[in-house]
């Protein structure tokens, strides 16, 4: 009984999230919207939110999942997606191998692409707690403790 009541407290969830997801592309500024067309001519199935600093559209691009924010002047900020661990630049899978040998790293990685600079953000496990890897292309990875 516990697991349908989860399972429908989940669907409402979605349901509401959408829903106010699909309102705020009404409002929308024109010059963001233009902006994204111009970025993201090819993008489909596009929900907005607002926040605090501007808005974010989640979309589809090439079967992927990607997410980008925009100023409220109408300028891209960053652009995101999710990867699989498998996909990550070799020198950056080299030097996870190395130094974080001992950790369990998550499979799913963010790839953020903002000011002409592509990060990839991992987590990293291990017995004495959980941080958060910022990777660079070129392999250098800066370390954040999360706990």
């Amino acid at each position: 009984m516990q697991k349908i009541a989860t399972i429908l407290a989940a669907v409402a969830l979605l349901f509401n999230t959408s829903l106010f997801a699909a309102s705020d592309s009404e409002n929308v500024p024109p010059k963001i919207k233009a902006a994204f067309d111009k970025n993201f001519s090819t993008a489909s199935n596009v929900t907005w939110e607002k926040s605090n600093s501007g808005y974010s559209a989640f979309f589809k691009l090439y079967d992927m999942s990607v997410k980008a924010d925009y100023d409220e002047a109408g300028k891209l900020i960053r652009s995101s997606r999710t990867l699989n661990l498998t996909q990550l630049p070799l020198s950056i899978v080299t030097a996870l191998s190395g130094k974080y040998s001992k950790y369990s790293i998550s499979p799913n990685v963010i790839e953020e692409n903002s000011d002409g600079e592509t990060s990839y953000f991992i987590v990293a496990q291990n017995g004495k707690g959980t941080m958060r890897l910022k990777c660079s292309c070129g392999g250098n990875i800066e370390e954040e403790k999360m706990n």
